[in-house]
C-alpha cells in the first residue's frame, strides 16, 4: 500500500471541441471534470499499474466538495474529512481537445 500526499488538490477540466482553429471561436461539446494535483495524479498512475494506493491531502470549499464527489466511487476508498478554514481547492485552467484528432496528412499541420 503506498500513501500519496496531495496538497494543493485541483479540479482538472477539459473541454472537447470539433476542432481548434485558430482566430475563431469554438463550440464546446463535452466538459469533463476529474480530480488532479501531484498526488492523485500519482495515485492514478500506481492504480493502473496495479499497485494500491490511498490518496489524502487537503480540499476545501466548494470545489473540494466536487473532489471528494468525484473520489467517492474510485477504489480504495479515500479518507477524506472538511476541516473548518480549509483553503478552497483550485480549478485548473482549462485544456480544449478536438473530438478527433489531427491526423499527420492533414495539410494545416506544421
Amino acid at each position: 500500500m503506498i500513501l500519496t500526499v496531495t496538497l494543493n488538490t485541483a479540479l482538472d477540466v477539459t473541454y472537447t471541441v470539433d476542432a481548434l482553429v485558430p482566430h475563431t471561436s469554438h463550440r464546446v461539446g463535452e466538459v469533463t471534470e476529474r480530480p488532479g494535483g501531484k498526488g492523485l495524479n500519482v495515485a492514478r498512475v500506481l492504480g493502473a499499474l496495479g499497485h494500491d494506493s490511498v490518496v489524502t491531502g487537503f480540499a476545501g470549499g466548494p470545489t473540494g466538495d466536487v473532489l471528494r464527489s468525484l473520489l467517492a466511487p474510485l477504489p480504495p476508498a479515500t479518507p477524506s474529512c472538511r476541516w473548518p478554514g480549509t483553503p478552497a481547492a483550485r480549478s485548473r485552467s482549462p485544456t480544449a481537445r478536438p473530438a478527433t484528432p489531427p491526423s499527420s496528412t492533414s495539410p494545416d499541420r506544421r
